[in-house]
């Protein structure tokens, strides 16, 4: 039987319609690159401090805007910031920004997010498009650090701006960190899914994870959980993907001492309410080469794919990520000859039929072999987790 195996790089081709990948790193010789050249209220430049832009706040509403930009909205919906503010303040930041079609400022196009109180160095992901206003093409973001009552206790004045992103729609390419830019992956426990969001307040553990120098491979992602403890560590990336199509996500990895490093890949819609759950586990303390394919279901709209471990002791390093959307040219072969409209003739995870999934997730998933290829794979799969492929 011939069959074509045709791999259409979906998430990559996004990038080619204009999006553009938006990052200001305000450590070292950078400068302010831009940022306060429009506006610049209430903060006092103190300069650079330990690879960071050091601000203290001068008023109560401090405010700063952007350089002039050019955002897709429909395609970039994601601001990221890192940055640190003082220990135990309690306030909230703001996002604003102005389109090309309106191009001038209202409180109404703010986005407002909570700030940490422990002092140390976050990632906040905010999602723009929760305000209607996101769209069409965004010229300019104004950041609000915080609105409190003036004057302020002095000790909660300063803040430690380290980066600000807009990335573009695609986390995934054939050069994952170039010039050690992680382009759009946060840390596993700052952005988590409403899934894993009890998991990660008793278990997360955001100190170590982060970028390394692999002598082989150059920059990794990388996570270590110390001996004795349970902690979850690891990094993740969301992608927009098209319900009901087959995907194929290849990374790299190698682990040490560590159980339970993996790639897990989640399926969520609107709300970030999880649908489906797939899994690939690091086996080998040398760099390996390891797919995951599955089928978004018909109520996905996006993925997260998370590389991390899951309350484990060890170390593990990730690289390379690729996400592909599968499609298969049957042209001239027996199956397209015979096949049917019955959805249930064909492997298919679309269709859905009554059962418990009473093993999904997994976390140690089986590989199977279907010789020849039938249905009950795929009804097996809905309620056992499966690293499963088929011969026909």
């Amino acid at each position: 039987m011939k069959r074509q195996f045709v791999a259409v790089a979906t998430v990559l081709m996004a990038n080619g319609l204009g999006a553009r990948d938006y990052r200001w790193d305000f450590g070292g010789t950078t400068g302010r690159q831009g940022w306060g050249e429009h506006c610049f209220h209430g903060l006092r430049d103190k300069g650079q401090a330990n690879d960071t832009w050091a601000l203290e706040a001068a008023a109560g509403h401090p405010q700063m805007s952007s350089p002039k930009v050019a955002i897709r909205a429909a395609d970039q919906k994601v601001v990221v910031l890192r940055l640190r503010y003082a220990k135990g303040i309690r306030a909230k930041a703001t996002l604003l920004f102005i389109t090309a079609e309106d191009p001038k400022w209202t409180d109404e196009s703010a986005v407002s997010f909570e700030l940490a109180t422990d002092g140390e160095f976050r990632t906040y992901e905010i999602d723009m498009s929760a305000n209607p206003r996101w769209r069409g093409t965004v010229t300019q973001l104004r950041f609000d650090p915080f609105y409190v009552a003036w004057p302020m206790p002095a000790d909660q004045r300063s803040i430690h701006l380290d980066w600000i992103a807009v990335p573009a729609p695609s986390a995934f390419g054939a050069d994952l960190l170039p010039d050690d830019d992680p382009r759009g992956w946060t840390k596993f426990v700052d952005a988590p899914l409403p899934v894993d969001a009890g998991d990660l307040r008793r278990s997360g553990n955001p100190a170590n994870t982060m970028l390394a120098r692999d002598a082989e491979r150059g920059s990794v992602f990388h996570v270590r959980v110390p001996p004795g403890t349970k902690e979850i560590g690891g990094w993740q990336a969301r992608a927009e993907v098209r319900p009901g199509t087959i995907h194929q996500l290849t990374f790299a990895a190698r682990m040490a001492g560590c159980r339970y490093a993996l790639v897990s890949v989640n399926e969520y819609r609107d709300g970030g309410k999880r649908t489906a759950h797939h899994e690939c586990r690091v086996k080998s303390n040398q760099w390996d080469t390891y797919t995951l394919d599955f089928q978004t279901r018909p109520e996905t709209t996006a993925l997260q794919v998370a590389a991390i471990i899951w309350k484990a002791p060890g170390e593990a390093w990730f690289d390379d990520f690729h996400l592909q959307e599968v499609t298969f040219d049957l042209s001239g072969s027996v199956e397209a000859e015979e096949r049917t409209d019955n959805p249930f003739d064909r492997l298919t995870r679309t269709v859905v039929t009554p059962h418990i999934p009473w093993a999904v997730p997994y976390a140690d998933p089986p590989t199977v072999l279907a010789i020849p290829a039938s249905r009950e794979i795929i009804e097996l799969a809905q309620r056992l987790s499966l690293d499963h492929r088929t011969w026909t």
